[in-house]
């Protein structure tokens, strides 16, 4: 993924994907981020990209939950405790005042020790529970196919969906097609 604009360095995220990680404790996802100089071409930086892509994500979804959800909102719902999950938890929370948050993931231990690093938040056993009645839905799978089901969303609920694996996805078809849907980035692929 390279980066440049007028007067900036060069940068490109090199990133790969493997989902098996989890299950030894590593990230999904791990990125190297490079930066040059844009006169001389010299590398000026080497990063680890892996945190920063988490928070980056995060913090675009947490930018429409702000913007897009309800400012009375009150219940939020995280759907997964990976990566993702930690950091949305970490951001969301800091642009509304939720009352309860709740988390869920595939493995219910993982949502437990997900919900001990903020006080609004509890674990729940099911995908189902943690959506019903949430003001915000915080997708964070990296599932291909659908997670939540339409009946289980209260009208004007705002959902965010940062979990894409193709051919699928973790959000259902049918609410897409009854949503205002508001996407970052479309891409061909």
């Amino acid at each position: 993924m390279p980066a440049w604009q007028p007067g900036a360095v060069i940068t490109v995220k090199l990133i790969t994907v493997f989902p098996e990680n989890p299950k030894s404790g590593l990230p999904g996802h791990q990125a190297l981020i490079c930066a040059f100089d844009p006169n001389t071409g010299i590398p000026v930086a080497l990063m680890d990209g892996t945190y920063i892509t988490a928070m980056r994500t995060a913090g675009c979804a947490t930018l429409s939950v702000r913007h897009l959800s309800r400012k009375d909102a009150l219940f939020l719902t995280i759907i997964d405790a990976g990566v993702q999950g930690a950091s949305h938890l970490k951001i969301c929370s800091r642009v509304r005042d939720f009352e309860e948050i709740r988390i869920a993931s595939y493995y219910f231990e993982d949502a437990q020790k997900l919900a001990q690093s903020n006080p609004k938040a509890h674990a729940v056993e099911s995908f189902e529970e943690a959506v019903q009645s949430a003001d915000v839905i915080c997708l964070c799978t990296t599932s291909s196919s659908p997670v939540i089901e339409i009946a289980w969303i209260s009208p004007g609920a705002n959902i965010t969906s940062v979990g894409y694996t193709p051919p699928g996805s973790e959000l259902p078809l049918d609410i897409i097609a009854r949503a205002r849907l508001i996407v970052e980035t479309r891409r061909s692929f």
